[in-house]
């Protein structure tokens, strides 16, 4: 990591007053847009839509609109908690200037009715730099596409709850990607090991954020490997990680963002001081973990991290190492009698 990136993400970390829910008419874009081809209408409506068919979270992290506030004032009325999410105390005709989220607010303004016409709004003090919100912007330049990993938890969450809207999340795919997610459906009907193997990814949807390296594009080569006992130890050993990090606290699980996976993907704090050195520092900058305010939570973090004897397994390093299972896999296929189930 550079240090300008480092520097970042510290005056980020410093300058972030937590989370609160406020009224969307106390909202306002750094430049109230003029004319109409400025709002993407059909973004408008798709987010409506999406809100219609899928509900609307907007408690969760990744949903929520970055806000600025003069000095970080109001702090006592902030939370790191979903669950302990109050309104903001706002003078009468007050607004707040977002970074971005125009579209999904304006969506919101359709969809609630005005006795529930509000957000989840992440507060930065109003002195962050100009090139911390320029960073904030351009992070969600892309939040209209859904990644293959994205797409499969939903589709997964849909099933599991029969509600009958996997189909739409299967729409999204290429029809070869929709026959190799189909494909490992039909064969765990069938097969107990091939089950074992869709239950391991179903135990891994309560980390979203290990979901983004997932390639659907890889199924079939997965699939073809018929190692699926192997397959499926991975992924609970990648479940019984996260937990242990979590401590089994499932709103951490959630709250966990995708640069803490990817920083600590592979690292091993226990038998490794480079590694131990550099986790340790990205902690106390609160540069991984962002959500996580409490400096004793952070600290039995860091802790847990420090206990664990193997690498931190994530969905990516899960990819990576079946690479290597492939060759062994095709050599043995190519000894045993042809249809040899083991």
């Amino acid at each position: 990591m550079q240090v300008a990136e480092r520097d970042l993400l510290r005056e980020k970390a410093a300058k972030y007053c937590g989370a609160v829910k406020i009224w969307l008419h106390n909202l306002r874009p750094e430049e109230e847009p003029t004319k109409p081809r400025q709002a993407d209408l059909k973004n408008i409506a798709r987010l409506t839509r999406i809100f219609q068919l899928d509900g609307c979270f907007r408690c969760q992290p990744q949903n929520r609109v970055p806000v600025l506030i003069q000095n970080g004032a109001r702090r006592a009325n902030v939370s790191d908690e979903p669950e302990d999410l109050a309104f903001i105390s706002l003078e009468q005709g007050e607004q707040l200037v977002y970074l971005h989220g125009y579209h999904r607010l304006q969506a919101a303004k359709e969809f609630f009715p005005p006795s529930d016409a509000w957000w989840v709004a992440d507060l930065y003090s109003a002195d962050l730099s100009d090139e911390n919100k320029r960073t904030i912007r351009e992070e969600y330049l892309g939040a209209s596409n859904f990644c293959d990993g994205d797409i499969f938890r939903h589709f997964r969450r849909c099933v599991l709850a029969g509600n009958g809207e996997d189909r739409k999340w299967l729409a999204r795919w290429s029809e070869s990607k929709r026959r190799d997610v189909l494909q490992l459906d039909k064969a765990a009907v069938k097969d107990r090991q091939m089950r074992e193997l869709r239950d391991g990814l179903d135990s891994l949807l309560p980390f979203p954020a290990l979901w983004p390296a997932l390639q659907v594009g890889t199924f079939h080569r997965l699939l073809t490997l018929r190692c699926p006992e192997e397959l499926a130890r991975y992924l609970r050993h990648i479940k019984d990680t996260w937990q242990f990090i979590c401590a089994n606290d499932k709103a951490l699980g959630h709250r966990i963002d995708v640069r803490t996976v990817k920083s600590l993907e592979g690292r091993c704090l226990r038998f490794c001081t480079e590694d131990a050195s550099l986790v340790e520092g990205l902690i106390s900058r609160r540069e991984i973990f962002p959500t996580v305010a409490s400096h004793s939570i952070r600290a039995n973090i860091l802790g847990r991290l420090r206990e664990i004897k193997h690498v931190i397994p994530t969905i990516h390093t899960f990819l990576e190492d079946t690479k290597y299972l492939e060759p062994c896999a095709q050599i043995m296929k190519s000894i045993l009698p042809q249809g040899f189930r083991g």
